[in-house]
């Protein structure tokens, strides 16, 4: 899901902002320059949302736990639930959807950096 989310997210930004591409290419932006910088994005974009998954994540595990609590859901009686946080885990769940941001990012950014400056810059 993230996936499909970032990747959409990244062709809409490159649509919306072909103007500015063109101009950073007439500027003398290389093609890698261009690209670079749409990888960047989506790996900033990916790790804020990581870090925000985890913490929200790690929170409302803790405030849903049962026993700690007392929720009394009549179905998990006498069921004692107790969230176990693992920090090599969420560095690792870190680590792999900042990945995953910026490999969906990679059809974007490659059509961003491919773009001719002189029909961007047209681009309305």
């Amino acid at each position: 899901v993230s996936f499909m989310g970032v990747s959409t997210t990244m062709f809409t930004t490159v649509v919306e902002r072909t103007k500015e591409i063109g101009i950073l290419r007439a500027l003398g932006f290389t093609r890698n320059d261009v690209l670079f910088i749409f990888l960047c994005e989506a790996g900033v974009m990916g790790f804020i949302g990581s870090v925000l998954g985890l913490g929200l994540g790690s929170l409302v595990s803790f405030v849903l736990t049962v026993e700690h609590f007392g929720l009394g859901f009549s179905f998990l009686k006498g069921l004692s639930v107790t969230p176990v946080y693992s920090l090599s885990f969420m560095l690792e769940a870190l680590i792999f959807s900042t990945f995953l941001s910026i490999l969906a990012a990679l059809t974007p950014a490659y059509r961003a950096s491919r773009l001719d400056p002189n029909k961007a810059i047209r681009y309305e």
